[in-house]
C-alpha cells in the first residue's frame, strides 16, 4: 500500500509506514497537493522512498498535515486566524468532494487546538452562569 505524506506527516511519525513524502509551505500547497495525490497527477514517482517496496499499489493513503493551521494559529492561540484557515479547507472541499469515489474515506480531524475551543466555551459558559445571565 502507498501511503503519501503531505506537509510535516513524514516528521511527525519519523518516516514509520510512510512510502511517499513531501513537505509543503502552507495549507494551500498542502491542499492542492492533496487534490493532485486525489486525482493523480501528483509525480509519485519524485517523492517516493527508494528503499520502500510497495506491494499493492491498488490502495493508498493520503495523510495531509495543514502545516498553517497547526503552526500558526494553534500553537499561538490565535482563534481568528484558526478560523480562516477552516474556511480555507472548505473551499477547497468543493474541489476535493467531487473526487473522492464511493470506495474512498475522507477524514478530517484537527489536534490540540480543539481543546483550546472547548476550553474557551467552557469559560465562557462558567462566566455566563456566575452571573445568573441565563435562567
Amino acid at each position: 500500500m502507498k501511503v503519501i505524506g503531505i506537509g510535516k506527516i513524514e516528521d511527525i511519525f519519523s518516516k514509520a509506514g510512510i512510502t511517499h513524502a513531501i513537505h509543503t509551505g502552507s495549507n494551500k500547497e498542502g491542499l492542492e497537493l492533496t487534490i493532485k495525490a486525489i486525482d493523480g497527477s501528483l509525480d509519485l514517482e519524485s517523492i517516493k522512498y527508494n528503499d520502500i517496496n510497495i506491494t499493492d499499489n491498488s490502495k493508498e493513503i493520503i495523510f495531509t498535515n495543514l502545516v498553517d493551521t497547526d503552526m500558526l494559529y494553534g500553537h499561538r492561540n490565535d482563534a481568528e486566524g484558526y478560523g480562516r484557515a477552516i474556511e480555507e479547507v472548505d473551499d477547497y472541499l468543493e474541489q476535493i468532494l467531487p473526487l473522492i469515489t464511493e470506495d474512498d474515506l475522507l477524514i478530517i480531524t484537527a489536534d490540540h487546538f480543539l481543546f483550546f475551543i472547548i476550553q474557551k466555551i467552557l469559560n465562557q459558559s462558567l462566566w455566563v452562569l456566575q452571573r445568573d445571565l441565563i435562567q
